[in-house]
């Protein structure tokens, strides 16, 4: 392992952190923090009374993480992480559906290679399918995702500190790969600024086809400059993750866009079209107003979508859209309407007073508003709940007050 990080903590205090040393302490950590994962000044004190300065903090700084990674993760208490580690992995809903996709392409006796593995969010989920291989160049991550196959007992997968070539993937089943969308400290969503960038990965799709790339949600794929592949929009627990372009025998749908969230059990619900399909304008509210779920129109298929299902746009990009009775499926929010106001905060005061409704949502698109204050401003002192959509349309700004349908 080298000797440093961006912590600036020495090595060996990484390797303390993961043995058996520093195991109990941080199990006691945990159990008097709980899931808050709050330190108090007192706690901290007390632990650098024991520990060193450095140690101290990868203490603390491991059980906060942990803490917050149990948005991602159902065991995090038995795992590692760095602060850019865990923000960039993959949550492990999300792992297990790309697992199983690249699973299915063949025997489980050829390995899978993860590149730019990261603590191992994706790579734990190809080592239950098989022998997988991570390659990271940072010596702690790298070390952490070590650290993370042991603790699941996924002890015939490795990860190596180690730039990978082209080369790395020479006999792999399929290979993954997450460049750095940050390479110099700012997000980008151009793929030409990716660690490594576009001449990296078509060196890789040229040594073995079967491949796919984890990118931004935003990020912009010029398709003549690739082979042919697949756009996958990934989301679980309510957003929009991230983009997968598939290629080779991975690419299921090659040429469409996808859009697929996939739900804290592991059930992934799809659609698949043509991206960019104009969405018919709604000329009034019908009885139901429907809210596609961000992957939806993180893939441009809203247009494609309100086609199948036979529904209009109230707002242009298909972000809101409208139909004449309730639809059942996980890819949409479904609302009924009550009333359609022109947007007057005095008279939707009112209107809320008048229909005791105390409890709610506001939904905006297209107008300069902040939900949070016009909430305050408008509702009663009651608990009865609505959804108030605003946004412009029929040449003027207009209120839906609506009630959230579970189907």
């Amino acid at each position: 392992m080298s000797a440093h990080h961006s912590n600036q903590h020495d090595s060996e205090d990484y390797l303390w952190l993961t043995s058996e040393l520093a195991a109990p302490l941080l199990r006691d950590l945990q159990q008097q923090l709980g899931n808050g994962g709050q330190v108090d000044v007192r706690l901290a004190a007390s632990l650098r009374k024991s520990q060193s300065a450095s140690r101290a903090h990868l203490l603390l700084e491991q059980v906060e993480l942990r803490s917050r990674a149990r948005a991602k993760f159902s065991q995090p208490e038995k795992m590692f992480f760095t602060r850019k580690g865990l923000e960039q992995t993959t949550d492990e809903v999300l792992a297990a559906h790309k697992a199983t996709r690249i699973a299915e392409i063949g025997t489980t006796e050829r390995m899978i290679v993860d590149l730019c593995c990261g603590v191992g969010g994706d790579l734990l989920a190809f080592a239950t399918k098989g022998i997988a291989a991570g390659y990271d160049a940072d010596a702690v991550t790298s070390h952490f995702a070590a650290c993370n196959l042991r603790a699941f007992d996924r002890t015939a997968s490795r990860a190596v500190n180690d730039l990978a070539t082209a080369n790395s993937v020479q006999d792999a089943k399929a290979w993954h790969i997450d460049p750095d969308r940050r390479p110099t400290g700012e997000r980008t969503i151009q793929l030409a600024d990716y660690e490594p960038g576009p001449d990296f990965l078509h060196a890789l799709l040229k040594v073995n086809p079967h491949g796919a790339m984890k990118i931004a949600p935003a990020a912009d794929v010029n398709g003549a400059e690739w082979p042919a592949h697949e756009r996958q929009w990934l989301g679980s627990r309510g957003e929009c993750r991230q983009q997968v372009l598939w290629f080779g025998n991975l690419a299921q749908r090659p040429g469409q866009h996808v859009a697929t969230i996939v739900s804290a059990a592991g059930v992934a619900t799809s659609f698949a079209g043509e991206a960019a399909v104009v969405v018919a304008p709604a000329e009034e509210f019908d009885a139901y107003i429907y809210e596609p779920d961000a992957t939806i129109l993180a893939a441009q298929l809203a247009g494609a979508f309100a086609t199948a299902f036979q529904l209009s746009g109230i707002t242009t990009g298909g972000g809101y859209l409208t139909g004449a009775s309730p639809i059942e499926n996980p890819l949409l929010a479904t609302f009924k309407v009550r009333d359609v106001l022109p947007f007057d905060v005095k008279k939707l005061k009112a209107y809320c007073r008048e229909h005791h409704l105390g409890q709610l949502e506001i939904k905006k698109r297209g107008v300069d508003l902040q939900p949070h204050h016009l909430r305050r401003e408008i509702m009663a002192k009651s608990d009865d709940p609505a959804v108030i959509f605003v946004t412009p349309f029929a040449g003027g700004v207009k209120a839906i007050v609506a009630d959230r349908i579970i189907l």
